[in-house]
């Protein structure tokens, strides 16, 4: 019986519950009740393995129950897979459940890095770690250190300036920046892909000198080459500027024929074209009307001659040429890369760090090598079972690593399984090789014969068990026909490569019989214009609008964008108009005006002449309005006053502040102030709050100062992001691959118009041209002219893919929608040389019905049921409507005795903050037996002391023993202290004491000091709100802490 199944799962056809049914049948199936540690199941993402153990647990309690009505769809798929009775799979489940319960750790579901940690730790001795390493998480932050180490020590390592200079040098020709950093930083993290090992052996197979001499010569073939078709064509040059003759003697003048040879000489090596194709075929240049034609035709054989030299040398060698030049400017790169690896390791050595991409490189060490058991039982387990999720997004490191213990599986009779859709392969640039999965289990792949064993292979195919999973139970019938009509015409218009068409030969998917004739695609095709993407940003509003219009939560829509970016610029455009956001990458903290106006601050107390900064000062307050007067001469004074000066003028703005830093305040203390000083907090801003979040974590884990701070946000500012919620109703918004494996009712795509873009496509070649044949690998940027070079084969092949990612992107992003999906593209250009969205979108939309312009749609919009809005007096959520700052006296909870030492009114101080601590005390007391606990627990954290708490507890047994309150503080009725009310404004109101009788609802207020109309006016408010969502008539009352009075208000 073949035991290696292969689940070809595309969108929404049900990956999980396969998964989970899967795991259960062989839990279930055994006597063991442990069996459930004998499986492996390796997942892509934590999430996936987070939502897999759920289902796993939740599935095994309720096939747990003894529920004779209801059954669990997934625990009915597993008893009918099984052929179990109900009871005897609840027998099964239930001891399985306990055993799981006691022994949770035993359960193996986890991404593969996870698991080759766990590998890893228990054989540190035997790859000689150290025992005690540490991960290093920011591989990205490891390559800055080395970097920056790198190129701050320019001066000590000559060839490595060279590499320097000769990179930097090259960027400036080609009008680029010189600064490297950033192209570095990019490059580099290339050799910490999994698939790279071997790369970074072939890349230092050359010192940084070899390099650079390799380099020298590459450079001096470019010469040589340019240099001899110069002197070809300023032969014929030459021959064309003769005194007897002049342009108007030759065809076309300077434009025809002659300005072939013009062009070579000045390095055109495209040079060609129907005029002097015409002229050499009928071996004549001369013009029309020329009294010098016999000295044209004199000179014509020999100009023949040069351009057929001229063709020679360029049929010969301008490949080569072509590839030398990418060669020569791509090397220093490679060259420094190697230095920076060299570096990395030394660092990892000496802090005994391992970054994550080692782990199947250590790992692969041992399987090549070893038998199984070495490396596998040294962890104390023996995996029977082996389950591979998103398999089209392993790499082949990861499998050669995994391959073992499939084969150990699949030899001892047991079943493992795979599990992907090569339609979803969007991983590419984490190493991803969607050929492992696509071509299953012949795989063509060189990497494949070179890598991996061949009998382990021969196991797979021999056992190989394909099953397809075409139903979508995900989205809606129109969006499944309209997915199935739209990746069903690829390549009838524009040609799309075989390799690709394959992987899509496949996609149709089938509508389950129980699924309703509803969904809706909406595609809109905007202007191309100057302010494209506003257009982009309004069409998705009023969408979101139109959508709430017929019932729709926020939280039943997300945005989805194709780079962070475009997640940024929209999360930024909806934010401004109030609509709530969920999203974890979309807005940088750094972009906040207010917070480079306080960075601004601190940089001109470590420099007061810190131009940038006074400049943005100045412009800050000047936008803002803070600032009034003539624009230049106030920016004069900005740009001219020193630090102290700076508070002089501050002070002359009327703004009471000080920039300097106290002797005793920290720099959390000294922000606040600036908020304060500079009202920046009257408005609730998200931005400030997780500013001052990475102000706490520095100054927890750090004792440094200003300068120090400067330099940690410098380093970290780049990766705070503004978490604009965690739930609730709220759009989402998230990049198309974060959306990968998620399901939402509304899916709305602005910015459709990406492309196939060879600039952003590097490739590694390993067949490199003489004189740089002695390289096994190099690493060359993208660009079309390598069609034209010694690497087109590469080049075409890396096009190809590119065309696939492209294509596998939209394909996740377009079955991620439930019941609508909204398109928001571009016309194409007129240049078709790449395929784009817009092209695709352009070719189908005849399919569609058109509606008006360039508006296109299929299906019907619906309208959400809205189920029946319960409001409570208490919500989960609160909307701030102000950025709380306050001064530490104002947190610091002091005795009433000691407050007259802290102020300069003390009795102001003391009335004030007497009626305000009683105040406090009554929202801890519901009825009168809470009394003397609330007073001792304020005793015992140093809010009052004894002589005041006897008093306290005279005054309150007074209060609630008096005739007007007794009711209110009874324990037969439901009482809420400091309940919060939201007004349809959204404006926060909090009552002090509601009270629920059987007949009516009293609101009661607290309030100290004399009486004032304004109480009244507050106290009809919150009867009004609560009345809304009472059916019981609603009375309102005041009491007068001081004067014991109660007020009737309604």
């Amino acid at each position: 019986m073949q035991q290696f199944k292969v689940f070809k799962s595309s969108a929404g056809s049900g990956k999980t519950f396969t998964l989970v049914k899967e795991f259960l049948k062989l839990c279930l199936s055994q006597k063991e009740p442990f069996y459930f540690s004998r499986i492996l199941a390796i997942t892509f993402t934590n999430k996936a393995s987070k939502e897999m153990k759920e289902r796993l647990v939740k599935t095994l309690k309720l096939a747990s129950r003894d529920d004779k009505n209801e059954e669990d769809s997934l625990a009915k798929a597993v008893r009918e897979d099984l052929s179990m009775s109900r009871e005897e799979l609840r027998e099964a489940a239930s001891l399985t459940l306990r055993w799981l319960l006691h022994a949770y750790g035993d359960l193996s579901i986890s991404t593969i890095d996870r698991f080759n940690l766990k590998v890893i730790r228990s054989f540190a001795r035997d790859l000689k770690l150290p025992l005690n390493f540490e991960i290093e998480m920011q591989q990205v932050q490891l390559l800055e250190r080395v970097i920056n180490s790198m190129l701050s020590n320019i001066g000590h390592n000559p060839s490595v300036d060279k590499a320097i200079l000769d990179y930097s040098r090259w960027k400036i020709s080609e009008g680029k920046n010189w600064k490297i950093e950033t192209d570095l930083l990019k490059s580099s993290k290339r050799l910490y892909d999994d698939n790279a090992q071997d790369l970074l052996n072939k890349i230092q197979q050359l010192t940084t000198n070899e390099y650079l001499e390799l380099i020298q010569r590459l450079r001096t073939a470019i010469g040589n080459f340019e240099s001899k078709l110069q002197q070809i064509a300023k032969q014929a040059i030459d021959l064309i500027e003769q005194p007897s003759l002049s342009y108007d003697d030759f065809h076309y003048k300077k434009a025809g024929a002659i300005n072939f040879y013009y062009k070579i000489y000045n390095g055109d090596y495209d040079a060609g074209g129907a005029r002097i194709s015409a002229a050499i075929e009928n071996e004549s240049f001369v013009a029309n009307k020329t009294n010098n034609q016999d000295l044209v035709e004199q000179i014509t054989p020999e100009l023949i001659r040069l351009y057929h030299e001229i063709k020679g040398v360029l049929e010969k060698d301008l490949e080569k040429y072509i590839s030398w030049k990418h060669l020569s400017t791509q090397l220093p790169t490679q060259a420094l890369m190697a230095n920076i690896h060299s570096e990395i390791e030394e660092l990892k050595k000496d802090e005994q760090l391992l970054n994550i991409s080692d782990f199947n490189q250590q790992i692969s060490k041992v399987v090549q090598t070893e038998p199984l058991p070495f490396i596998y039982e040294r962890i104390g387990e023996r995996y029977y079972h082996i389950m591979i999720d998103e398999f089209q997004d392993t790499s082949i490191l990861q499998f050669q690593n995994l391959l073992p213990l499939l084969d150990e599986s699949l030899a001892n009779g047991n079943m493992s399984l795979i599990v992907g859709d090569a339609k979803q392969s969007i991983y590419r640039f984490r190493g991803g090789e969607v050929e492992q999965f696509s071509q299953m289990p012949n795989i063509q792949h060189k990497k494949f014969k070179e890598g991996f064993n061949p009998e382990r292979l021969s196991s797979l195919i021999r056992n190989y068990h394909p099953q397809e999973l075409n139903y979508n139970f995900r989205s809606s019938r129109k969006i499944i026909e309209f997915n199935n009509l739209f990746f069903d015409c690829l390549g009838e218009n524009y040609p799309i490569n075989d390799r690709n068409l394959e992987i899509f030969k496949s996609h149709k998917q089938e509508i389950p019989a129980h699924a309703d004739d509803d969904g809706y695609v909406d595609l809109r095709i905007m202007e191309r214009e100057e302010d494209g993407e506003k257009l982009h940003l309004n069409e998705m509003l009023s969408i979101i609008e139109e959508l709430k219009g017929r019932g729709y939560a926020y939280e039943d829509m997300a945005v989805l964008c194709q780079s962070n970016k475009q997640i940024r610029e929209a999360a930024e455009f909806l934010n401004e108009k109030n609509v709530p956001l969920l999203t974890s990458e979309a807005l940088k903290v750094e972009s906040s005006p207010k917070v480079e106006f306080l960075l601004s601050l601190m940089r001109l107390q470590l420099n007061s002449d810190d131009l940038a900064s006074r400049l943005f000062i100045f412009d800050y307050l000047f936008e803002e309005a803070y600032l009034n007067g003539e624009k230049s001469e106030l920016q004069m004074c900005f740009v001219s006053k020193s630090v102290k000066g700076f508070n002089i003028l501050f002070n002359a703005l009327d703004f009471e502040v000080s920039i300097d830093r106290k002797s005793n305040e920290n720099l959390l203390q000294w922000f606040e102030r600036q908020i304060r000083d500079f009202k920046l907090a009257d408005e609730y801003d998200l931005y400030l709050q997780f500013f001052e979040e990475k102000v706490l974590e520095f100054q927890e884990r750090n004792h440094g100062g200003t300068e120090e701070f400067l330099n940690f946000w410098e380093e970290r500012s780049k990766d705070v992001n503004v978490d604009l919620l965690e739930s609730g109703d709220a759009v989402q918004m998230l990049s198309i691959h974060k959306s990968k494996g998620l399901e939402f009712p509304i899916v709305i795509m602005p910015f459709l118009s990406g492309k196939v873009e060879p600039s952003r496509s590097n490739l590694w070649v390993d067949e490199l041209p003489e004189p740089a044949e002695e390289l096994e690998l190099a690493l060359l940027k993208g660009s079309n002219e390598l069609l034209k070079s010694t690497f087109k084969d590469d080049f075409e092949r890396e096009l190809i893919k590119a065309e696939g990612d492209l294509l596998n992107m939209l394909y996740v992003a377009f079955t991620r929608a439930e019941k609508e999906l909204y398109l928001i593209s571009i016309p194409p250009t007129e240049s078709k040389s790449q395929l784009s969205v817009p092209i695709l979108l352009n070719d189908f939309k005849q399919k569609l019905e058109q509606l008006e312009g360039e508006h296109y749609c299929y299906g019907k919009p619906s309208t959400k049921v809205l189920e029946e809005e319960v409001r409570t007096l208490e919500s989960d959520q609160i909307n701030l409507k102000k950025y709380h700052s306050s001064s530490w006296n104002d947190k610091v909870n002091l005795s009433l005795e000691m407050r007259t030492q802290w102020t300069d009114n003390a009795d102001e101080m003391d009335s004030r903050k007497y009626g305000s601590l009683l105040h406090e005390i009554l929202a801890r007391i519901y009825t009168i037996a809470d009394i003397e606990p609330t007073l001792s627990a304020f005793w015992h954290a140093g809010r009052i002391t004894e002589v005041e708490k006897n008093e306290l507890l005279d005054q309150l047994s007074h209060i609630i023993n008096s005739e007007e309150l007794k009711a209110y503080f009874s324990q037969s009725v439901k009482i809420k202290n400091e309940a919060t009310l939201i007004t349809e404004d959204g404006e926060l109101l909090r009552p002090d004491r509601l009270i629920f009788f059987p007949d009516r609802v009293v609101v009661l207020d607290y309030k100290s000091g004399a009486e004032k109309s304004e109480h009244v006016q507050q106290l009809e408010n919150y009867a009004k709100e609560v009345a809304k969502i009472s059916k019981q008539p609603v009375e309102a009352k005041l009491y007068y802490l001081q004067s014991r009075e109660v007020k009737i208000v309604a």
